[in-house]
């Protein structure tokens, strides 16, 4: 009996068409994964509300403040997102230095960059996934910046308190800016907003505006 065998012919369309479902499948699939990371990010983001409820709790309806005083080593300030500041003492106290400054927890997102910051061997620019408002959280700043209570917020659900950041390391927080280089639109386009109402919810720059940063 002859074996039967495929023709050149029918293997390329075979292969055309394994082709042809690949590049419909690979696009679908990098979607749902992103998709993923953003969740995985609003759900970060949700973990935040907790503690920024804890902190003003304890504080007499304050929201937290973009930096805190140290006085055990320096600088004599540390940024309110940082292993040893409140919010590590209060929801990670499980989590040490090392962990806590890959952004590996809830102050990395997934889709920021996890390029090494400085010479550090631990410390990553993922740990600034996420920047607070300074018009809310910036004591002693220029004039009109002072803490909030969030009592005192009219729009709870319209005013941004923390949200996705680029890669500017050197800026943890938002002045009243939407543009790619403070916001990280990481997020299939949109960025993950946190509201003082403790909702989280992606936005396209083409929906924010500076009023949306200020109470």
């Amino acid at each position: 009996m002859k074996a039967l065998r495929f023709t050149l012919i029918e293997l390329l369309v075979v292969i055309s068409i394994i082709a042809m479902l690949a590049s419909m499948l690979l696009p679908a699939l990098g979607r749902a994964k992103s998709t993923g990371r953003t969740i995985m990010c609003a759900n970060n983001l949700k973990q935040w509300t907790t503690g920024v409820h804890i902190y003003a709790d304890a504080w007499q309806d304050y929201l937290p403040p973009h930096q805190m005083g140290r006085y055990y080593s320096s600088p004599s300030v540390t940024n309110w997102n940082i292993w040893d500041s409140w919010l590590r003492d209060a929801l990670l106290p499980q989590a040490n230095q090392a962990k806590y400054l890959l952004g590996n927890d809830i102050n990395g997102c997934t889709e920021h960059s996890n390029a090494f910051m400085g010479t550090s061997t631990t410390q990553t620019i993922r740990i600034y996934s996420y920047g607070v408002s300074y018009s809310i959280a910036n004591p002693g700043g220029s004039p009109g910046y002072y803490l909030f209570k969030i009592s005192r917020i009219g729009r709870p659900s319209q005013i941004i308190l923390i949200s996705d950041m680029s890669n500017d390391v050197n800026a943890p927080g938002y002045k009243f800016d939407v543009s790619p280089e403070r916001v990280g639109y990481l997020h299939l386009g949109k960025v993950n907003c946190l509201f003082i109402d403790g909702h989280v919810e992606g936005k396209r720059q083409n929906q924010l505006s500076t009023a949306d940063y200020i109470p």
